[in-house]
């Protein structure tokens, strides 16, 4: 008993609201990209494509992250199960 008390103080426990923060807040700026390409004199039209490839490019990610989270989820609510 000793020994899971001591693997347990190890991993604090995380309040609801940080568990439950909702994943969909993710926010990938362009930004810096914009601003590059644009005082290397590139048009608008490929600014434009080139922040759309960066958007396109970070969706599956979120999704993964999601699904990440879900597990997650599902993990603590598991742990908190077995205390």
């Amino acid at each position: 008993m000793e020994a899971l008390q001591a693997v347990k103080d190890m991993f604090p426990r995380m309040s609801n609201s940080e568990l439950m923060a909702p994943m969909d807040s993710i926010q990938v700026s362009t930004e810096k990209l914009r601003q590059l390409l644009s005082e290397e004199g590139v048009r608008e039209e490929v600014i434009q494509e080139s922040e759309q490839i960066m958007r396109n490019e970070f969706a599956p990610l979120q999704s993964q992250l999601l699904l990440l989270k879900q597990k997650q989820w599902l993990l603590i609510d598991t742990l908190r199960q077995l205390e």
